[in-house]
Formats: structure tokens, C-alpha cells, sequence
């Protein structure tokens, strides 16, 4: 069953809605008329007794007043204020001072007024009500032969006379949902009975005909529309039966015909398609053959061009890398040298603190020389593939988390930030834990280098997904692990970004301060390599650098 079946109306139920819909909103405006007229005299009324209370008691009062008889006074305020629609009463004089008053503290005006400041003076409680919307205030002035001795103030409450409307209004309210359900209750019956039975008996033998028996006819009871709708469809069922009948005949012959025809178009498109299926047989066969050898044409011509260039390549890396590290070697080798000859030459010429300055600075460059040599020995193991790695599922978050401490005092030292953002819990892959570590040692150490006091390095880790393969049949996705360290130092030139990853390569910007061995990030592209991985550099649009390697988190995937 459909949505639109699901919340649609019967008839019945139709008609009985807009009945009751117009018979409530019929009698909401009856009712609505009544309840203004009531309320209209109720005010009324309450407003001319208040008045007549306040007139007597203007009558009664000058003479107390004249005499100085408060208690009279007193006594007409509390014959007033016993009223059921008074909430206090009070008597002023001329310059609108209170002489006296008197109100019932069980109203709930009173009430709600004392249990908002229960320590409230009289005086205030009288303003208070004074100024209230709920209650109604009367002002009647007090004369004696012709002077104006003050005021009666008579407070009349809104609260009963709204509790009466609301009675009035919750009962004409029941009388008329009531009298909706009778009328209702009553009309569907009729209208079921006269009106929803017929259509239904209609509804019953257009099935029947439907399923495709026409013996049954609809019953016309009367005259009026319903009957002249089944006198019509009665007439369509006999049309219906009649051209039943010729077409079932039509039908008979077509189908005699079509099984010969059939039979013999059968038969020729078989012997068509056996003839068809051979010749695309052998035109995907040639067209196989055609390709593969394309392909292997192409491959092969490909990778005699990269062998070449490659070739060319290591032969030019080879001798930059030899003129390169002759230099790296000979200038500490040259320091560590002449250090120590002025050393053996002004032993005891000089004072000890100039022999320090000589050890301390042989010291430094045997210990340059040390790590270049071991950063040397590092590289020509990976690149030799004497380097036995390790592979062990590990959380990078983790490793990247312990390299981070390792910086803490420089860190604090130029009052640096180190945030790490992970798009999970953890980040599992297959690695070697310490050359991945060596990595992000070294990033983070050269964005520390690179980077001025009091900046931010952010280091990103997410999953992510690379494809690897140079041939198009060979290319596939492969789950992967992408950390980026972003820094807001100086940044790479342009045309220094694609050697950054050369042997002894060096930014021009490391007259800042920085510098190195010039085979961190040679190594670093190494260890990435070796794990399938990429390794790149760019600058950032608002100034510094990202570096970003990602590699496959299941190394199994190439083994």
C-alpha cells in the first residue's frame, strides 16, 4: 500500500468533516458572542456595585471624618472589603494621603503580592494594588457642603469574574462537543446508509468485472444520481463483455499465426548468431593481440627512455654527490686540522681559556664530521638495500607524539606551539617504527629551524587513499596514512622545492641561522621510498612551508 493510500479519507469521513467543520465553526461563533455579552455585562455590573459601595460609603464618611472617629472609618473600609469582588478599600484625604484602609489578606491579589515581599508597608501594598491591571480601581470623592474632604478607593477584582467566564466557557465548550459528536455520530449513519452502501455495492461489482466477470450486474435501488450511475455502468459491462469476446476470438488467430512465424524466425536467427558469434570471436581476438602488442611496444620503449635517463641521472648525481661530499668532508676535516695545529703551536704561548676555545671547536667539527659520516652510512644502506627494515603495525599518533617531547626544551626555548591534529583516535600501519620516526624527527627538527619565536607547527595526521602502479592495468587503491608538518617559518624558494630531497641539497634561506648536514631530507625520502610511500614539499599561501609523506598502511599488500 502506498504512502497517498495510507492517509487518504473515505467519503463518509469527508463529508462528516466539513459537516462538523462548519457546525463548529458555527457554534465557536455563537459562543463567542454569548461570552462577549456576558462579559460585558458582569464588568458592567461589578463596576456600577463598586460605585454604589463607594457613593454610600462618600455619604457616610464626612461626619467620621469631621470628628476624627477612625473607628467608624475602620468600619466602613471592613464592611466595604468584606464584599466578594473587593480587594481592599481606603480613604484618603485631600492631599491624597491615606486616613485608612483595609484589605483581606486570604484574596489572592493580597497574596501574591505579600509573598513577593513579605516585609511590604501598608502604604505600598495600597500602591501596589492601585496600579495593578487586574484590578479594577474606583475613585469617589468625599464632599461636605461644597468642600473636598478626600477620596473613597475601592479595589475590585478581575480574578472571580475571570474564574466565572472561564466556567461559562469550559461548559459551553463540553455542550458543544457534545452535541458535535451526537451530530456527527448521526450524520454518518445517514449518509452511510443512503449514500457510502451504494457506492460501496458499485465499488464490489467493478472488482468483479475487473477479475473479469461480467455476470454480475450493479443494483439501481432509485432514480436520483446513484441509480443513474449503475444503470450506466450496467450498460458499460455489456459493452465490455461484447468486445471481451471479439478480442479473445482476435486473439485465438494471432497466436496461431505468431507460432508459425516464430518458429521460422527461430530458426534463422539461431543459424545468424552462431555465423556472428564466430566472427566476434576472432575481431576481439586480433583486437586483443593488436593491443597487448601496443602495450608492450610502448612499455618497452618507455622504459629503455627512463633507463637512459635514469642512467644519465646517476651519472651526474654520482659525480655531484662525490664533489658535494668532499666539500662536506674537507671543511670540518680543515676546521678539526687547523684548530689542532694552533693547539700544538700556542700550547704555551696562550691561556687556557684560549686552549678550550681550540678543543671546543675541534670538538664541534669532529663531532659535524661524525654525523655526517653516519648520516652517509644511513643513506647508503637504504639506497644499497642493505638496510634491513622492520615492519610492525604501529600507531603513528603515538610515535609522532614521543617525537614531539623530544623538543620540548627547544620548544619552550623560542616560545613555540607543537599541535598535533588526528582525524582519529589512532592510525595503525605496517613500518619500521624508528626510520618513521627519523622522519618526523627530521621535519619537525628543520620546521623548528626554520621557524621564528612565538609562531605555531602543525602537524596533520589522517587515512587517506593512494594509488600506486606506473602502468594503467598495474594501479590500484591502497588504504594509506598522510602526516603533514606544516610550519610558519620562512619557506622554500620556488625553484629549490624540487631539489629540497637531493643529497647536500640546501635552502639559500639557511643564512638564518639553520643549517645541517644537507642529507636529512635525501634520507627521509629514502625511508618513504622504501616504505611505497611519497614524500613532497610546497609552500603555504599565508607564508612557511608543509611537508607531506604518506605511505600504504599494509606493507603485505607488496610483499
Amino acid at each position: 500500500m502506498s504512502t497517498q493510500q495510507k492517509i487518504s479519507l473515505s467519503l463518509g469521513l469527508k463529508f462528516v468533516l466539513l459537516v462538523v467543520l462548519v457546525s463548529a465553526i458555527t457554534l465557536s461563533i455563537n459562543t463567542y458572542v454569548k461570552i462577549k455579552i456576558e462579559t460585558k455585562e458582569r464588568s458592567t455590573n461589578l463596576i456600577n456595585e463598586g460605585k454604589l459601595l463607594s457613593k454610600v460609603t462618600a455619604l457616610m464618611a464626612p461626619e467620621a471624618i469631621l470628628a476624627f472617629d477612625f473607628s467608624h472609618l475602620n468600619d466602613y473600609v471592613r464592611d466595604i472589603s468584606a464584599q466578594d469582588n473587593v480587594v481592599y478599600s481606603a480613604i484618603k484625604n485631600q492631599e491624597n494621603e491615606l486616613i485608612t484602609s483595609y484589605f483581606d489578606l486570604s484574596k489572592p491579589e493580597i497574596k501574591k503580592i505579600v509573598s513577593l515581599s513579605p516585609n511590604i508597608k501598608l502604604a505600598a501594598v495600597i500602591n501596589k494594588l492601585e496600579n495593578n491591571p487586574d484590578v479594577i480601581t474606583l475613585s469617589t470623592p468625599i464632599e461636605y457642603e461644597g468642600s473636598n474632604l478626600g477620596s473613597v478607593i475601592i479595589g475590585i477584582s478581575n480574578y472571580a469574574f475571570k474564574q466565572a467566564i472561564k466556567k461559562t466557557l469550559y461548559r459551553e465548550i463540553i455542550a458543544e462537543i457534545i452535541m458535535l459528536l451526537f451530530l456527527s455520530v448521526v450524520i454518518f449513519y445517514i449518509f452511510k446508509y443512503s449514500t457510502l452502501k451504494r457506492i460501496q455495492e458499485l465499488r464490489f461489482c467493478a472488482e468483479d468485472v475487473a477479475k473479469g466477470d461480467f455476470s454480475h450486474r450493479a443494483h439501481i435501488g432509485s432514480h436520483d444520481e446513484i441509480g443513474n450511475l449503475a444503470t450506466s455502468f450496467n450498460i458499460m459491462i455489456e459493452s465490455l463483455k461484447h468486445n471481451v469476446n471479439k478480442k479473445e476470438d482476435a486473439l485465438i488467430q494471432i497466436t496461431e499465426l505468431n507460432a508459425s512465424l516464430e518458429q521460422k524466425v527461430y530458426d534463422r536467427t539461431e543459424s545468424l548468431e552462431d555465423v556472428n558469434t564466430e566472427l566476434e570471436k576472432q575481431k576481439d581476438e586480433l583486437k586483443r593481440h593488436k593491443d597487448n602488442l601496443e602495450d608492450i611496444v610502448h612499455e618497452k620503449t618507455k622504459d629503455l627512455v627512463l633507463a637512459k635517463e635514469a642512467a644519465e641521472m646517476a651519472n651526474r648525481s654520482k659525480s655531484d654527490f662525490l664533489a658535494n661530499m668532499s666539500h662536506e668532508l674537507r671543511t670540518p676535516m680543515h676546521a678539526i686540522l687547523s684548530f689542532a695545529k694552533f693547539g700544538l703551536i700556542k700550547y704555551n704561548k696562550v691561556d687556557r681559556e684560549k686552549l678550550k676555545g681550540y678543543f671546543e671547536n675541534i670538538s664541534q667539527s669532529g663531532t659535524r664530521l661524525l654525523s655526517l659520516l653516519n648520516a652517509l652510512l644511513d643513506l647508503a644502506k637504504l639506497e644499497t638495500g642493505k638496510e634491513d627494515l622492520k615492519f610492525v603495525k604501529t600507531d603513528i599518533k603515538l610515535i609522532t607524539k614521543a617525537i614531539t617531547k623530544e623538543f620540548e626544551a627547544l620548544t619552550s626555548d623560542k616560545n613555540l606551539i607543537i599541535k598535533i591534529l588526528a582525524s582519529s583516535t589512532e592510525h595503525l600501519a605496517e613500518c619500521d617504527a624508528e626510520k618513521i620516526g627519523q622522519v618526523i624527527r627530521n621535519l619537525v627538527g628543520n620546521a623548528l629551524k626554520f621557524t621564528p619565536t612565538d609562531k605555531t607547527i602543525t602537524i596533520q595526521i589522517e587515512s587517506s587513499e593512494m594509488i600506486i602502479g606506473q602502468r594503467t592495468t598495474d594501479k590500484k587503491y591502497y588504504k594509506s596514512v598522510k602526516v603533514q608538518i606544516i610550519d610558519e617559518g620562512i619557506g622554500i624558494p620556488e625553484n629549490e622545492l624540487a631539489l629540497v630531497f637531493d643529497k647536500f641539497a640546501q635552502s639559500s634561506k639557511t643564512d638564518t641561522g639553520a643549517g645541517g648536514t644537507g642529507l636529512g631530507l635525501a634520507i627521509c625520502s629514502e625511508i618513504i621510498r622504501k616504505h611505497h610511500g611519497e614524500i613532497h614539499a610546497k609552500n603555504n599561501v599565508t607564508g612557511g612551508a608543509t611537508f607531506t609523506f604518506e605511505f600504504p598502511t599494509e606493507i603485505n599488500s607488496f610483499i
